[in-house]
This record gives C-alpha cells, structure tokens and sequence, in this order.
C-alpha cells in the first residue's frame, strides 16, 4: 500500500510533504481510472510504427535491426508480452484501431485500462543492467532537494503522442538504420502534425444519409476515422471506399454502441490514398427528418504519411 500519494496538475507537479532526509523511496506514477481517451492513445501512427519496425528488423539477419529510434518503443511497441516486436503486435495494433477484439491485453485501451511505465527521467529510457529500460522507481531525499522528475509513457504508444519522449543520454537505439532519413519515422511522428482539412458532406438523397469524407491531404497512406452516429434515429446500411485498387481499408461497426471505425492503412508505406470522396457511409433514417445536422460525429480523425509524419484531420 503507497504511505503517500499525490494528483499532478495541470503543469504535471504534483506536491507530496512529510518525506524524510536520506530515506529512499518508490515511485510509480499511473492514470486514474479508464477515461475515454485511452482508446485514442494506439492509433494509426502507432500502428504503421509497429508494422515498419516489425518489417525492417525483419529484413536484417540476426533480426536486430529496425527503424525504432528510442530503446523504450521496443518496449512500448511490445504489445502482445512476446519479448520480440514482430508482425503479431502490428496485427493486433491494427485490430485495435478497427475497432476488433485484438486478442492481446498487454497495452493501454479502455478494454485493458492504462498501461503504465514511468521512471526517474534522467535514466528513463536507457537500457541497463540494473534498470529495465531505465525505467527507475527509487529516489533518495537530499537536503536542499525539493524537485524531482519523473517520466511517464504508455504501453502501444511508440510516437509518443501520449507519452514523455526520453531526453537521457543513451536512450536512443544507435540502430545504422537511423543514419537514413527515410527511416525517421519517430522524429517525424514527433513534429507537429500536419494540419489538413476534410470536406464533410452529410446530406438526404432518396430517403437515404449519404455521409460522405473527401480527403484532400496527398500522400496519406493511413487514416483512422471513429465515428459515432445517432442511433434512435439512424441505422447504418454501407460503408463505401474509395481510396484506391491497392489500399487496405478497414471497417467495423459497432451497433449496441452506433460506433464506426473506418480507415486505411498501408503497412509498408508505398501506397497512398487516393484523393477526393475516399469514404462515405450510407443510414436509412428511422423516422422523417428535414436535415442531417447532429445525427454524426467524430470521436477520433488521425492520418500519418509514410515518412511518419502525423497529419491532424480538421473537419470542414
């Protein structure tokens, strides 16, 4: 049981009193509870990242090589408990961003809760004998000392969108295939995301929603898209794509909770998606409405380009 405990705020302190000089002490810091943004913390940028690693270390002979650039996303990209990330954790990363049971509860969702690794910032991230991924849990009270940092990351959040990017000397992997810029696939994810606009057009045609998303971002080569709909008065009949003959789509529909999880995704990055009207979801309403205003949302819209670079989907 903790002897004490502490709520950060805002600015990420959190002030803990009555601590003694010279004693050492463990901490562990953790999310409260399952709030609903822990579903948004693997997405499709952590997906590809996963797919890419898995398909880069794969080509090397003794397996060792990939495109990860810290020594943390091997741990956090892990998601199945293997102790290797290979194509299985991107088979269930890409379960979970369309929405399907992926068979795995070793990363943070609302299904699994909050996935925790947190460490005294200074080795966080750093590989060693004594600290696994230098995740360390001990800090001694100095006198004099009234601050000490502590970093925090999620389990299936390799871009760190959710997650304290390690800053310690040597958390980096070293990996040769970082030396190519092609293969910055994290410090892409890390900048800020490209902003895109989407033409959302919802409108009645023969008694029919057409709910349609034009994409106009080129080089996008995966999208993810949690809708959610009104259901007293909608009923889903179709999902349409038109992303291209060689993209992957996904769809999932989720009726006891009128969610949609629709989306792409390229797993080795060569094919984009095409341009224009690349969605579209088709309701039959249940009783006569004049407009469709209201009755659709969006829960989540995230694009990622293959040189990783997130792109942020503004609704238009």
């Amino acid at each position: 049981m903790p002897i004490k405990s502490g709520t950060f705020d805002a600015n990420g302190e959190a002030e803990i009193s009555g601590l003694i000089i010279g004693e050492t002490y463990w901490v562990h810091t953790h999310i409260n509870q399952t709030p609903e943004w822990l579903d948004e913390v693997l997405t499709v940028t952590d997906a590809y990242l996963i797919f890419k690693e898995a398909i880069s270390a794969g080509n090397t002979p003794d397996g060792q090589g990939g495109s990860f650039e810290y020594q943390i996303q091997y741990e956090i990209g892990e998601v199945t408990n293997s102790g290797n990330v290979d194509f299985q954790d991107s088979y269930v990363a890409l379960a979970h961003i369309n929405g399907v049971d992926p068979g795995s509860t070793w990363f943070t969702s609302i299904a699994n809760g909050a996935f925790n690794l947190s460490g005294d910032i200074t080795t966080f991230g750093v590989s060693s004998n004594e600290y696994y991924f230098g995740l360390k849990h001990t800090f001694t009270i100095v006198e004099g000392t009234v601050n000490y940092n502590f970093a925090h990351a999620f389990k299936g959040d390799p871009d760190f969108s959710h997650s304290y990017t390690p800053t310690a000397i040597g958390a980096t992997t070293g990996n040769q295939a970082q030396a190519q810029a092609m293969f910055k696939l994290t410090t892409n994810a890390l900048k800020d995301p490209i902003q895109s606009n989407l033409d959302i057009v919802s409108e009645l045609i023969d008694g029919k929603v057409h709910f349609t998303i034009n994409l106009q971002e080129e080089g996008v080569i995966g999208t993810q898209f949690n809708i959610k709909y009104d259901e007293t008065i909608l009923t889903l009949d179709n999902v349409i794509f038109d992303t291209g003959n060689e993209m992957t789509n996904f769809a999932n529909h989720k009726e006891n909770l009128a969610k949609i999880n629709i989306g792409s995704l390229d797993q080795d990055g060569d094919v984009s998606i095409k341009t224009g009207n690349a969605y579209k979801l088709i309701f039959t309403p249940n009783r006569t409405i004049q407009n469709t205003s209201g009755l659709i949302t969006f829960k989540l819209t995230e694009g990622v380009k293959a040189d990783g670079t997130k792109v942020k989907f503004n609704i238009q």
